[in-house]
């Protein structure tokens, strides 16, 4: 046995481990009346931070957005 072998047994290292946010759905009603509106919306929305996936309705003027911490 070597000195490290010795040392380590009197100290331990731990590195706590981040918790990850549940992933949430979220509907929001969105008026848009052409292609233009939809598209700007999904644009939006899409680059928010931890949005995952955008799902955009336009006749039921309807977004749904599924991500973690949104």
């Amino acid at each position: 046995m070597g000195a490290l072998d010795i040392l380590s047994d009197y100290f331990s290292v731990s590195i706590p481990k981040k918790k990850r946010k549940a992933l949430q759905t979220v509907e929001i009603k969105v008026k848009m009346d052409c292609d233009g509106c939809e598209r700007r919306v999904r644009n939006a929305v899409s680059n928010m931070k931890g949005a995952k996936q955008v799902e955009v309705n336009r006749k039921q003027s309807k977004v749904t957005v599924t991500g973690r911490g949104i």
